[in-house]
């Protein structure tokens, strides 16, 4: 056995076997001829000679100059010999001799070595290279790694340069199929890395789900494991001279900055992302006044759907309503999934569905169609990518319980978007009829009464299903917001409280939040909003009534940050207008100027936004930025003339007059509308006179007049005109407004004070003796203030019978009279309604006169004749001639005795 230091040269003839076959004598002699010379340099360069193999020999040599000399020495005197040419091997490995024959890896090596040369070229080994003198005088070139046959780790080849030998090409085949060894190995070790890495990526997104983890992780793990393939590819093809630690100087630039560019992405991609549990923790007081500590999803771990109407593709005008019946059903289904935000949109364009879908933030959009026959309905959902519209899912449900269908498809939209079985066992699933209504006209009423803001439909949906809570509270809320019946929405309030058990939950605290509104406790309604945002962020009901609750609190900051949000989750401008005018009324006109002007390069022909526009240049007495943009308005409207022009008349008083806030500020104050149960403010802002009404936005009133002020909107215009006794002191003010069409209103509003408030509500609460003294007081104070007279006999009637009188002067008129009109008693009061109406209470001012205190404008008067009641009839106040005159064309007449 040779030691593992031993030097091998190994030479053959190139093309000895060509040769053979052309002409075996001139073979046979120059093999004797290549057997001579390297026998002869072997034995000069103090090697030895270790196999003859028929064309080729293996030499061995203790000194490695030794061997390198003897190589050259061998090119050098075959160069004399035209018909030879020899290629060279060199390279230091152990051998052992049995039988006159080499073995060992170092004969395997050089033997494969030495076949990458060529004629009259020297190879050798890195290992040899590695020991070769510092000198110049065995010059090399790399000819790149080439892996061998039965040696496992790929070995670089280098080319002796000396004067007179021959370079070989580097894209030998040897080369090549080297090369071509290692891209193999490291695409198959690729392939199993991009199994591995999936099937990780799918355990992770299991473990994420099973254990309510933040699911970005499972993409940071995707784009990491995609990031560094560039790297990895580089070591699988290099391996071997990487695990030595030798990099080229490119790899020593190019992993660095893979890795380095691969951690930046995903720090600006994930760094402010919420990498913890996707739950929270929130602990609240239950609806049933319990202590309750719940886990509830984050908000930004939920699913975003923006669902939109269905169009009806068979049927009859009269079953259209369901177009978005359909859309708010799947909603309100939705919405009470865990995972799920759900947002009803009333968008019908495609271009119009991906913009609102994408504001919203969803990925998906649900819209689709429907048919009607005698078999039923046939309901088909489409859901679409929210980038382009393309349906990803589409699925058609028939069946003749339309209850039952929504169930079914809420379902189907809950896998279509990729919740698992697992998450939507987590969330209440109630079937749609449990906590809306089974009884399909009551729900038909109810829809149209949503859409149409219709009352009426309200009401036949409530005396259909009597439990129908969730129409009640929807009913009340709108009563209450159009200032038309806040008796009537607290009645159906405490009717909806004795069925909530049936709601979702959420909708029981929405239910909690309205009660609490009409009884004036806005902390508690404040309060009980933000523990549902708290679960439930963007629910839309919340919100809005958030934004009520702001409203008529006057809490002005907070209304524009909650319309901010309710923008974010809706992208309806009326939002985002609501938000500037809120921050407008608050004093901010200057913030407002700089903020419009940027929305306006995005929307420069919106008129809601020029107005407000118009308004902080005003608030900030800019009045030549204000004309401009009030002929902005009207250049881009012509038909606004009678209506905006008004504004550039306040214009040009306000430029060529002083400010009359003497005026201005006597007219500050709350007032009360003789016609509705709405309560208006005033309040004296810089040179205008901001008007704001309770559940309305305000708008802002400008002098136009030393005794008026105008604002106008585009299709009327409102006048204000205080109204002031002998003392110049404002107790009101007269509303005068004309519209477009040449129709023409006044309304009368009347100051307001705790004086006025305390006899009102003395009055409601029956303690007459207490609101007598207060109302002579009131009136004292108010002598121009009507109704007050008439509030006045009420009581002091009260207080001159006896219960059972008044009960006997409430049955007489206990009856129904045409037009559906109903009077009743209930509780020891006479009610009175219409249909369509809210009911009011009717107050006796003497044993056949009534007043009411919702509208201060009227008396209720029943005929009789002959101690028989025959129908009832009306007076209204005159405010110009201060008198009560008959209401012309109004009677009833009685129908029948009430039940």
């Amino acid at each position: 056995m040779q030691p593992e230091n031993t030097f091998l040269l190994y030479t053959d003839i190139v093309g000895y076997t060509a040769l053979l076959r052309a002409d075996k004598s001139n073979a046979r002699t120059q093999l004797d001829k290549f057997k001579a010379i390297l026998e002869e340099q072997v034995e000069n360069s103090n090697g030895n000679i270790a196999q003859h193999q028929r064309d080729s020999i293996l030499a061995t040599f203790t000194d490695l100059t030794d061997a390198i000399t003897c190589a050259e020495a061998i090119h050098s005197e075959l160069q004399s010999e035209q018909a030879l040419s020899v290629r060279i091997g060199i390279h230091q490995g152990e051998l052992e001799i049995r039988d006159e024959q080499a073995f060992g890896e170092g004969v395997l090596e050089v033997t494969q070595l030495e076949r990458i040369g060529v004629a009259g070229s020297v190879v050798i080994s890195q290992k040899v290279q590695s020991q070769l003198p510092s000198n110049e005088r065995f010059p090399t070139q790399s000819l790149g790694e080439f892996q061998f046959r039965k040696v496992e780790k790929p070995m670089e080849v280098f080319a002796l340069t000396s004067a007179g030998l021959t370079i070989p090409d580097i894209k030998h085949e040897e080369a090549d199929k080297s090369r071509r060894q290692r891209w193999s190995r490291a695409i198959k070790v690729f392939a199993g890395y991009l199994v591995a890495s999936w099937t990780f990526l799918q355990f992770v997104d299991w473990a994420l789900t099973r254990y309510q983890v933040s699911p970005y992780w499972t993409d940071i793990l995707l784009w990491t494991f995609v990031g560094i393939i560039p790297s990895l590819l580089i070591y699988l093809v290099h391996q071997e001279r990487i695990n030595q630690r030798k990099f080229l100087r490119r790899e020593k630039i190019l992993i660095p900055l893979n890795l380095l560019l691969l951690f930046g992405g995903l720090t600006v991609a994930y760094g402010k992302s919420d990498l913890g549990s996707i739950t929270k923790n929130i602990n609240y007081t239950s609806v049933n006044g319990q202590a309750v500590a719940k886990h509830v999803i984050k908000d930004e771990f939920k699913t975003s759907i923006a669902i939109f109407p269905f169009e009806q593709e068979r049927g009859a005008d009269t079953t259209l309503w369901l177009e978005k019946a359909i859309s708010a059903s799947l909603t309100s289904d939705l919405f009470t999934d865990k995972y799920l935000n759900s947002r009803a949109f009333l968008d019908t364009e495609m271009v119009d569905k991906i913009n609102s879908a994408k504001l919203y933030g969803s990925k998906y959009f649900v819209d689709g169609s429907y048919q009607i026959d005698e078999k039923g309905f046939a309901i088909k959902s489409s859901v679409r990518n929210a980038r382009n519209g393309k349906i990803i899912q589409e699925k058609t449900f028939s069946g003749d319980n339309f209850f039952t269908l929504i169930d079914s498809i809420s379902i189907y939209l809950r896998q279509s978007v990729g919740l698992s079985p697992t998450q939507m066992e987590e969330s209440v699933d109630l079937d749609f009829s449990s906590f809306v209504t089974d009884d399909f006209k009551a729900f038909q009423y109810f829809s149209v009464g949503l859409n149409n803001r219709d009352w009426g439909s309200f009401e036949k949906a409530i005396e259909l299903d009597s439990t129908f809570a969730l129409a009640m509270v929807v009913y009340a809320t709108g009563l209450f917001q159009s200032n038309q019946g806040r008796l009537e929405a607290t009645l159906l309030v405490e009717k909806a409280m004795l069925h909530r058990k049936k709601l979702p939950e959420q909708q029981q605290f929405a239910l909690l939040v309205v009660n609490y509104i009409l009884q004036g406790d806005y902390d508690k309604a404040e309060k009980l909003i933000y523990i549902q945002l708290e679960q439930a962020p963007n629910d839309p009901f919340m919100l809005q009534n958030l934004s009520i609750l702001y409203k008529v609190s006057g809490e002005l900051d907070k209304l524009k940050a909650i319309n901010e949000k309710l923008f974010k989750g809706n992208p309806n401008p009326i939002f985002y207008i609501n938000a500037i005018q809120a921050a407008l009324m608050n004093g901010k006109a200057k913030q407002v100027e700089k903020d419009l002007l940027v929305l306006l390069e995005e929307f420069p022909q919106n008129p809601s936004m020029l107005d407000l526009l118009m308004d902080a240049y005003l608030l900030q007495q800019k009045y030549d930025q204000a004309q401009e943009t009030v002929e902005e308005l009207l250049l881009m409207n012509p038909n606004f003339e009678p209506t905006k022009t008004k504004l550039l008349d306040a214009i040009q008083y306000l430029k060529n007059n002083p400010i009359p806030e003497e005026w201005l500020a006597k007219l500050q104050g709350d007032y009360r509308s003789d016609g509705s149960e709405k309560i208006t403010t005033l309040k004296f802002l810089n040179n205008s006179l901001l008007y704001t009404s309770s559940g309305t936005n305000g708008y802002f009133t400008y002098p136009i007049s030393d005794s008026s002020l105008v604002r106008g909107f585009s299709n009327f215009v409102n006048e204000i005109v205080p109204l002031a006794n002998d003392s110049e002191d404002v107790y009101g003010f007269l509303l005068k407004q004309e519209n477009l069409d040449g129709r023409k209103g006044n309304y009368y509003y009347w100051k307001q004070d705790s004086l006025i408030w305390q006899a009102e509500e003395l009055l409601k609460n029956r303690n007459y003796e207490e609101a007598l003294p207060v109302y002579e007081a009131a009136i004292a104070k108010y002598p121009e203030h009507y109704y007050l007279y008439k509030a006045k006999e009420h009581v002091e009637f009260m207080l001159s019978k006896t219960e059972e009188e008044i009960e006997n002067i409430y049955l007489r008129y206990v009856s129904e009279y045409s037009e559906g009109l109903q009077v009743w008693m209930e509780k020891g009061q006479l009610f009175f309604k219409f249909p369509k109406r809210s009911r009011i209470i009717l107050r006796p001012i003497s044993d056949h006169e009534f007043i009411e205190l919702s509208d201060y404008n009227g008396i209720y008067i029943f005929e009789k004749e002959d101690e028989e009641v025959k129908g009832i009839y009306g007076k209204i106040y005159h405010k110009e001639l201060k008198e009560w005159h008959p209401y012309e064309g109004w009677y009833q007449a009685r129908v029948k005795m009430k039940d």
